[in-house]
């Protein structure tokens, strides 16, 4: 039983204190309507996001399905962003997690909390919730993450495995800049100290490109290896097609606090807005986890399996499905007893068998413009999802079983044991195992990369000897996926991902060694038939046209320069402008982000991404905007990065300020 709607729901836009003076803006809401004041216990989100102009009309519908179930919802803007004061310095600072254990301290004093605390969110509210459940606040009780990690280092948008990201720079870094640099809501004062102290912080762009190696700047964010550290119910919520799901298994298996897992089959979306679907009602799910958490009430969650999952059949690729076949179906935890890796070897001809039948080396030329057929590695939505592989496994050392006798189901990490050399000293390598159908489509199943400085340590990375041979292990994405009897299995071996990664700087060309003695192989976690219990998840709530949120414009080219030899790869998208809820007077938001990234088959190391973006507020005649431009180019050696971010009033510019600075690239 969970709890029934039988409030109503009051908004109260506050600040809250912190010890240092500084005042964070925070918004209330308040369930109320039945007389007698009531204790009840709080949700907390706490997010650089906007809380009152840009993520408004995503806020009230969720804190509302809450504030009329009996909960008060705590939305706060991170220190330095939209409302709150102060200057914001990065992503999930020291000061962030000082002042998030004092905003929690704060929400259990009030008179209208019961004492229990629970935070929640998706993406950055994901990790922050994981992050802040470390440090172990005495008024928190539980949490839900939502498409978050436990590495910030090998695991985000940043770097991956020690392989530098591309395209992802463009995105939400570049995006921050622009939407630091707007003044706060409601005044949206341009001249105000405040707004000049936030418009004059440097980007945190930098200082992430100056640690291209994990230690104790990533790790200090970072759960893992640190299970012991959180001790209070935790709820993962993952999708298939997000870039995050890799630490679900890791934090299932390790952490000893509560744990449970829902994995659909979803971009980097709320489970009852995903797109493609099918969807279910994650509100309803995510009720059960709290009442039971923070109002002690029986909704049998803890009585199910830890581990509901979302097994996809196979589809062919297209940007245009809806809906991914597949199944629904309980799992006991994670790991499981039945899956079995089973082997697969690349052998002469293209083919992948399961023995070892002859020796064979491949020789692969090094082509950094490899990898359009992939697109963003953590999509929000249809319009970014990978594409059909055969244009990226052409260039790529590519074997292929023989079509399959039986359906094959495998659920798990797939690994990648290469032993391979290589002809330069930096040279990342990337594997994928794509389902090819009778009509010769390839559709991506999983991707693993590892740049191969990185083979023994993130901490500490070495450049590979010249024509070394190394036993590299690459684990590839989290995956479930059923290949069916007649298609094959294709293992894709290459050394570029573009746009997804930053070129490796030097011409090469890299062999794949296998033998008795080399055993180059695939281990495919191959999960047995069972007969599972199925979750009884209902279809979520419809959304009426007046919540609606329009959604984003996306575009795509990819434009070929044969003489040069360079690719450019052109994204855009675009929030089209919609008005905000809950403000007194009409006021509407609008964004969009531009990005090229180009890369070179002749000069690798000679790689550029340019962004351009903005973020606007209209008020009637009166708007103000925040413009963001970022160039990053490299050589052998150096980044050289270039941003610039303007401050509009009305169209014409009241600030401006440039930052230039060449970061040595460190085995990347």
């Amino acid at each position: 039983m969970t709890s029934h709607p039988q409030y109503e729901m009051r908004v109260e836009k506050i600040w809250i204190t912190m010890s240092d003076g500084v005042r964070l803006g925070a918004t209330l809401y308040l369930p109320e309507g039945r007389g007698a004041p009531e204790k009840f216990p709080a949700l907390f989100e706490f997010l650089p996001y906007r809380k009152d102009d840009f993520t408004a009309a995503r806020d009230l519908p969720r804190y509302e399905y809450f504030a009329r179930r009996g909960y008060v919802g705590v939305r706060a803007d991170v220190r330095g962003t939209g409302a709150s004061e102060g200057v914001a310095d990065g992503e999930y600072t020291i000061q962030e997690g000082r002042d998030a254990l004092e905003i929690i301290a704060w929400i259990a004093r009030q008179p209208w909390c019961n004492g229990n605390v629970g935070m929640w969110g998706i993406s950055y509210g994901g990790f922050n919730a994981i992050q802040i459940a470390m440090l172990r606040p005495p008024a928190l009780r539980a949490i839900i993450a939502v498409d978050a990690t436990d590495d910030v280092y090998a695991d985000d948008i940043n770097y991956w495995n020690g392989a530098m990201q591309f395209e992802a720079w463009g995105r939400w870094p570049f995006s921050m800049i622009s939407s630091v640099g707007l003044p706060g809501f409601p005044d949206y004062d341009v001249n105000s100290a405040a707004s000049i102290a936030r418009f004059e912080s440097e980007p945190w762009i930098f200082r992430w490109l100056r640690e291209q190696r994990d230690g104790p700047f990533w790790q200090r964010m970072s759960l893992r290896p640190r299970y012991d550290a959180i001790e209070i119910p935790t709820l993962l919520v993952g999708g298939w097609l997000d870039g995050y799901t890799d630490s679900i298994p890791r934090m299932l298996e390790k952490m000893h606090a509560p744990t449970r897992a829902i994995i659909g089959p979803w971009p980097h979306a709320w489970p009852d807005s995903a797109d493609p679907g099918p969807r279910i009602d994650g509100m309803h799910e995510m009720l059960r986890w709290w009442d039971h958490c923070l109002k002690d009430q029986a909704t049998g969650i803890m009585d199910e399996p830890r581990f509901a999952l979302y097994a996809q059949h196979s589809y062919p690729p297209s940007l245009d499905v809806q809906d991914i076949p597949g199944a629904w179906r309980y799992e006991d935890g994670w790991p499981l007893a039945r899956v079995r890796a089973e082997t697969w070897y690349p052998q002469p001809n293209d083919i992948l068998a399961q023995n070892l039948a002859a020796d064979w080396t491949g020789h692969l030329p090094y082509r950094a413009t490899v990898g359009t057929s992939n697109r963003y590695r953590v999509p929000h939505n249809r319009a970014e999802l990978f594409s059909d592989q055969r244009s990226d496994d052409a260039y790529s050392l590519s074997s292929t079983s023989a079509p399959l006798d039986h359906d094959v189901e495998i659920l798990g990490l797939p690994q990648a044991v290469l032993h391979v050399s290589s002809s330069a000293p930096i040279a990342n390598w990337i594997v994928r195992v794509c389902d090819v159908a009778p009509d010769g489509s390839s559709q991506l199943v999983s991707k693993g990369i590892l740049n191969g400085t990185h083979r023994d340590s993130h901490t500490d990375p070495k450049p590979m000897e010249i024509d070394r041979v190394y036993e590299l292990r690459i684990e590839c994405k989290f995956a479930s996926w059923v290949f069916p009897a007649g298609h094959r299995i294709r293992l894709a071996i290459g050394n570029a991902d573009f746009p997804n990664l930053w070129p490796s700087p030097s011409p090469m060309t890299t062999r794949l060694f296998v033998s008795q003695a080399r055993p180059s192989r695939i281990l495919l976690p191959v999960c047995a038939p069972e007969s599972r219990p199925v979750p009884a998840f209902r279809a979520p709530e419809p959304v009426t046209p007046d919540r609606a949120s329009p959604a984003p414009i996306n575009e795509w080219q990819i434009t070929r320069d044969a003489m040069q030899k360079t690719v450019t790869v052109f994204r855009e998208t675009r929030a089209p402008e919609r008005q905000i809820a809950g403000t007194d007077k009409p006021i509407f938001a609008a964004s969009f982000e531009r990005r090229w990234c180009t890369a070179s088959d002749v000069e690798p190391a000679r790689a550029k991404l340019v962004a351009e973006g903005e973020h606007a507020i209209r008020c009637g005649d009166a708007q103000v905007a925040s413009r963001a431009w970022l160039t990053i180019e490299s050589d052998a050696t150096t980044f050289h990065i270039t941003i610039k971010r303007e401050l509009l009033e009305n169209d014409v510019a009241v600030r401006a300020k440039t930052w230039q600075e060449s970061i040595p690239r460190d085995q990347v």
